[in-house]
């Protein structure tokens, strides 16, 4: 399956080298973070956060009753909550804080959580399908495991998470920070790695596939580049981002027709 994940975003002109770009960005980035602060205007006392606080089996069972509703969850506070399992597939968690909560194999398919704390929580084995996480902070987040194919991770501090064994396939981490975090195992086939900060990133010599990914003016260890560029990923300017989709589509049902053969 082939998830096309287009932002839609305005493309300018960049006549800035890409490591100032990148500082700036991610300064900007840390500035915003300060602004939105832990906690602010987190609340707990809306319908919706009530029953998710009757527990995880109620919530669940409510959602089986009503599949069709996006549960409205914005600046909820479930930190250090006890999450596992829980259906959050299509909810609205924008700035919501979520720090150091455990939802370990939980759903959150098409959810948004855009402009949320995540810092420390634990998310393994959990389905990210097509999530929305533009300006979210995910420092020290397990996501090992995890299934977040076309997630949308931009702008957002990934910085020493544990993305080992993640699907991230046509994921997308424009001016993402994921300096620290470790990619052993991760499927990045198709993701959007540009201008992304990956200073310091752990294993990536291990990393399972970076086939048909863009990595232009990401900011990378030195060998990175080359080592990618040598499995298939490709440098193709953020301006030409319809370019870039039609090549990634090409490249992925290449790999797509090997692997039937085989």
């Amino acid at each position: 399956m082939i998830l096309d994940e287009s932002s839609g975003r305005s493309r300018e002109s960049c006549s800035r080298g890409p490591a100032v770009v990148i500082i700036l960005s991610v300064a900007l980035l840390m500035a915003l973070s300060v602004w939105l602060g832990v906690g602010r205007d987190c609340r707990n006392n809306t319908p919706n956060t009530r029953r998710l606080l009757e527990g995880v089996g109620v919530w669940n069972a409510w959602r089986e009753e009503k599949p069709w509703g996006a549960p409205d969850l914005i600046r909820s506070d479930f930190r250090k909550v006890r999450l596992d399992g829980v259906n959050f597939s299509g909810a609205n968690l924008f700035q919501s804080c979520l720090t150091e909560a455990s939802l370990v194999g939980a759903d959150l398919q098409n959810a948004n959580v855009s402009q949320s704390h995540l810092d420390r929580v634990d998310l393994r084995n959990a389905t990210l399908v097509q999530m929305r996480s533009v300006l979210a902070t995910w420092i020290g987040a397990n996501l090992s495991q995890a299934d977040a194919r076309g997630a949308g991770f931009d702008d957002s501090d990934l910085s020493n998470a544990d993305l080992s064994e993640c699907n991230l396939q046509y994921a997308t981490f424009l001016y993402s920070n994921l300096g620290g975090a470790s990619l052993r195992g991760a499927d990045l086939s198709g993701a959007y790695l540009v201008f992304a900060s990956l200073r310091g990133v752990k294993d990536w010599e291990k990393i399972k596939s970076i086939k048909c990914a863009n990595i232009f003016g990401a900011d990378a260890p030195p060998g990175f580049r080359s080592w990618a560029l040598s499995r298939g990923a490709m440098e193709i300017d953020w301006n030409d981002y319809q370019v870039w989709l039609n090549a990634r589509d090409r490249c992925m049902a290449e790999v797509k027709s090997s692997e039937e053969v085989r």
